[in-house]
C-alpha cells in the first residue's frame, strides 16, 4: 500500500491491494473520487505536476491524470517485475524504482534476488 498528497489539488492518491486500485480521494470532505485499476503487489505512490503513480510489484507502473475533468489511467509503463518500491525526483519529474532480478519462488515463499543483479530503474516523460 501506498499514500501520497496533491497539496495543490486537495487530493490523496491511495495504492491498494485488494482491491487492486489507485483510489483517488478529496482531502476536503474525504469523498472517494475515483477508484483507478492498478497492478498487483502496489508498494507506492508518488504525484508530481497532477500526474498520480502507482508502483506495482507485477512490473506495472500506472500513470493517473485529469481527462475530462475525471481521473483516468492515462498510460501503463512496463517495469521489471518486483519494481514496487518508488522514489521521486521533483525538479527533474523523473521516478526511480530500485529492483532485482529474481530467482523463480518456491511455493508460498517470497522469491530471492540473484546475487549482483540490483538496479535502478528511471523513469521519465517523453
Amino acid at each position: 500500500m501506498g499514500m501520497a498528497m496533491d497539496k495543490k489539488e486537495h487530493r490523496l492518491f491511495i495504492g491498494c491491494r485488494n482491491p487492486q486500485k489507485l483510489v483517488v480521494m478529496s482531502a476536503e470532505d474525504g469523498r472517494v473520487m475515483e477508484a483507478l485499476p492498478i497492478g498487483a503487489g502496489v508498494d507506492a505512490t508518488q504525484v508530481d505536476e497532477g500526474e498520480a503513480f502507482a508502483s506495482c510489484r507485477d512490473g506495472s507502473l500506472i500513470a493517473g491524470a485529469v481527462k475530462d475533468g475525471h481521473y483516468a489511467v492515462a498510460e501503463t509503463v512496463k517495469t521489471p517485475v518486483g519494481a514496487r518500491t518508488m522514489g521521486l525526483d521533483a525538479v527533474h519529474h523523473k521516478l526511480f524504482l530500485p529492483t532485482a532480478e529474481f530467482e523463480p519462488a518456491a511455493a508460498g515463499a517470497r522469491p530471492k534476488a540473484k546475487p549482483d543483479s540490483f538496479m535502478i530503474v528511471e523513469v521519465g516523460k517523453k
